[in-house]
């Protein structure tokens, strides 16, 4: 089921999408976007996806086109957040997660046995050590998004 309200402000045309954003019913919100411009004048318009709970191919294809032809999104969830950052080109390369991955592996397996060789006088239990990297590797990942 899909529910879209079109709010008229004095500043905005808001399209309020409710529900599954799918098939049939996408396209349906592309027709009330078509409509909905002969009222437009010279106002934002913005979808409000903070209600969608699912969004298919033919809803990527049909927000892909309104953000095209200037929408503004207003998301909530990890779900449209990642749908609207990929249509608008904020989201991260794939190849990230899997850089940042291999990097904490090696730090949190190679730092150990390096400090433990050059430093044969230092006592940290390797737990304590292991922490340590975790949490300035937690650091790195923050600063990296």
């Amino acid at each position: 089921m899909l529910k879209i309200t079109i709010h008229d402000g004095p500043e905005a045309l808001t399209f309020q999408v409710e529900g599954k954003l799918i098939g049939a019913w996408a396209k349906e919100l592309e027709q009330c976007w078509k409509t909905a411009a002969s009222i437009r004048d010279r106002k934002a318009l913005i979808v409000d996806l903070t209600e969608t709970l699912y969004i298919d191919e033919e809803g990527k294809r049909v927000l892909t086109k309104l953000f095209r032809d200037g929408a503004f999104f207003r998301t909530a969830g990890a779900m449209t957040c990642s749908v609207v950052d990929e249509i608008t080109g904020k989201s991260a390369p794939p190849w990230r997660g899997i850089v940042i991955q291999s990097i904490v592996l090696l730090v949190v397996s190679v730092v150990p046995v390096v400090h433990s060789a050059a430093n044969p006088a230092v006592s940290q239990p390797l737990p304590e050590l292991v922490q340590t990297v975790r949490a300035d590797t937690v650091r790195l990942l923050v600063c990296s998004s």
